[in-house]
């Protein structure tokens, strides 16, 4: 087979098997450039091939001693090449390699001429197919231009499948849930989803964001703030399943990271939890106050209303008084425990100041005695643990609540957990 169908041939089998891996070798000079000299690699045996007159001195030691169609046209050499690179080049690198190279060996196996990919062991020529007069004529300019012709009437059609990857192309054929999560499990960013589907007599169309699909790939949940109302399950998300009768169902990568993000807040008011949940596409959130929760899943902006609300149906006045009355006593023996230990600490210091201040005056005998004292004293120092109870700080805080609630204000603080995607 000529030079040009060999570049045109292997560029094109590399590019469809490397998109196996999502390896796109039009996206990248080097790993074209690479697939063209891998694909014309093999013919450096031959001193009037294309590469053959760049690496010349090469070629004519490798056709004198070996010949054309021999060492460099079999396993053994592909083998030797393939661990090389292998060991010092990346994976993309080889992986090209891989495909330009056994491109090379396969077509000129469709050739009458064969290869002897068993060489040096044996020579018999392996070809594709047995039939002598099914294979091509190497150098006949009619079988060449017509190869030629399929090789890039092939090139021209697979754009989508170098740009997209052979999965996402795959995926893209089908519409539905499964092919969705498929899609979903092998990629790093946001997709975007047009759908039109059709559930219970209503019709559904519309372009979301997935934000949710399970690993049974039967539900999904997309991000669609400016859809009507009615045609959504929920305030701007809408789920469809595979109760849905799906027409369509077509992702599109948006090259944004698909990272959720994690917050916590503690003891907030509600102007600052309505500023952390400002457009965001909340994916689930759980709010307390002292006497309620609430868990949301799936939200846009909620609306403050929504928010839990501080209604003490429990307890009354008097409730609230025994309640102050019990944390109270609480705090008092956390504070007793934290003065004790104080005092403990001072007393510790105190006698290593004064064993170093009686230090000078001593004699030789009692140096010795205090020196030592004064390292045990300074060792128990360095292992004292100061007493810390974070309870301390909660306690205090729902005191002042349950103050607050007794006199009538309504200072209501929220605590909790927010996870979503950032817009």
């Amino acid at each position: 087979m000529s030079g040009i169908n060999h570049i045109t041939g292997g560029t094109v089998f590399t590019g469809i098997f490397a998109s196996f891996w999502n390896i796109n070798i039009f996206s990248n000079p080097l790993y074209l450039g690479l697939t063209i000299l891998f694909s014309v690699l093999p013919d450096i045996d031959h001193t009037k091939s294309p590469i053959g007159k760049i690496f010349y001195p090469i070629a004519k030691y490798l056709d004198i001693h070996f010949g054309h169609r021999t060492i460099t046209h079999s396993i053994l050499v592909y083998s030797i090449l393939w661990l090389i690179l292998g060991k010092f080049t990346n994976f993309e690198i080889t992986l090209i390699f891989v495909f330009s190279y056994f491109s090379h060996l396969l077509f000129d196996m469709l050739t009458v001429s064969g290869v002897p990919l068993l060489y040096p062991f044996f020579r018999n020529k392996c070809v594709i197919p047995g039939n002598h007069n099914a294979r091509l004529k190497s150098g006949d300019l009619q079988t060449e231009s017509v190869v030629f012709v399929i090789f890039l009437f092939l090139g021209f059609s697979c754009q989508n499948l170098f740009e997209q990857g052979f999965w996402t192309t795959y995926n893209k054929q089908f519409n539905t849930i499964y092919h969705l999560y498929a899609e979903y499990k092998v990629t790093n960013d946001v997709l975007d989803v047009n759908f039109k589907a059709h559930y219970l007599g209503k019709d559904y169309e519309g372009k979301g964001t997935l934000c949710y699909i399970n690993e049974q790939a039967s539900k999904a949940i997309l991000f669609i703030p400016n859809e009507r109302a009615s045609n959504l399950n929920k305030k701007g998300f809408f789920e469809i399943n595979t109760n849905y009768s799906i027409n369509k169902l077509q992702f599109i990568h948006t090259k944004k990271p698909f990272k959720s993000e994690e917050k916590q807040f503690l003891n907030i008011s509600k102007d600052s939890l309505t500023k952390i949940t400002r457009e965001k596409i909340i994916l689930k959130m759980n709010i307390r106050t002292e006497f309620s929760k609430k868990d949301f899943e799936f939200s846009y902006n909620p609306h403050p209303e929504e928010f839990p609300k501080e209604v003490d149906t429990t307890l009354n006045k008097q409730e609230i008084r025994n309640k102050i009355e019990l944390l109270e006593t609480e705090l008092n023996i956390i504070q007793s425990k934290k003065a004790q230990n104080q005092r403990e600490k001072s007393i510790l210091i105190q006698r290593i100041r004064s064993l170093e201040s009686s230090y000078e005056s001593a004699g030789l005998y009692e140096k010795e005695s205090i020196t030592k004292k004064l390292a045990e004293l300074k060792t128990d120092l360095i292992s004292f643990v100061d007493f810390e109870d974070n309870r301390e700080i909660l306690i205090v805080t729902q005191i002042r609540q349950l103050k607050e609630k007794l006199s009538g204000k309504k200072d209501i603080l929220y605590s909790g957990t927010i996870q979503y995607l950032p817009l």
